[in-house]
């Protein structure tokens, strides 16, 4: 049974520092690098924020993105406005070597040209009302919560199957009074 609660033990420890690790680097890409959406293994992860593209990305919305080469006609892609701010778009067209961008709930295209290097990444699929768990788990307070859970989930498996120890019987307390004289009891003799 021990080994059992040490390979539990150690699959929770590798899960942790995982956990960890990916929320930790993702709160430096976004708070130390200021990327719109923290990238790891070419994939990507971005809150959604406004309902330029309802009702297929609607605010709450976690849109996973792929980091890719070339993009096509119909991608949802992600990158920057002017002020630095993440904007997803559908791409509809190109023109002399950009592309021609559009948002979903709107008739009419974007003004302005997007070049092909400022795309970022783009969606390759979305996860209903997960915003609010990803921004929690990029958090400090988050990933303090996340660590604590953690710590309580690596010695629980031990708690619960410790076997129980006898129990102690309390120490007399010491007296000034002289100790009891030892009882004989008589024998019988035949």
């Amino acid at each position: 049974m021990r080994f059992l609660i040490r390979i539990l033990q150690t699959v929770l420890a590798l899960l942790l520092c995982a956990l960890l690790l990916g929320g930790g680097w993702c709160l430096v890409q976004l708070r130390v690098m200021e990327r719109p959406a923290p990238v790891l293994l070419g994939k990507g992860l971005l809150p959604v924020e406004d309902d330029a593209m309802s009702p297929l990305l609607v605010p709450g919305d976690l849109a996973l993105l792929e980091v890719r080469e070339t993009y096509s006609l119909g991608d949802i892609v992600l990158f920057l406005d002017p002020d630095r701010q993440p904007v997803l778009r559908r791409l509809v067209g190109s023109y002399q070597g950009g592309w021609i961008t559009k948002a979903e709930h709107l008739e009419e295209e974007d003004d302005a040209l997007l070049a092909p290097e400022n795309i970022l990444g783009a969606v390759d699929h979305t996860l209903p009302g997960a915003a609010g768990l990803v921004h929690w788990y990029w958090s400090v307070p988050g990933l303090i919560v996340l660590l604590a859970v953690g710590m309580l989930l690596l010695k629980l498996p031990g708690w619960l199957l410790r076997p129980g120890r006898p129990r102690r019987e309390p120490r007399p307390e010491p007296s000034d009074a002289p100790p009891p004289a030892p009882r004989h009891t008589p024998r019988h003799r035949r």
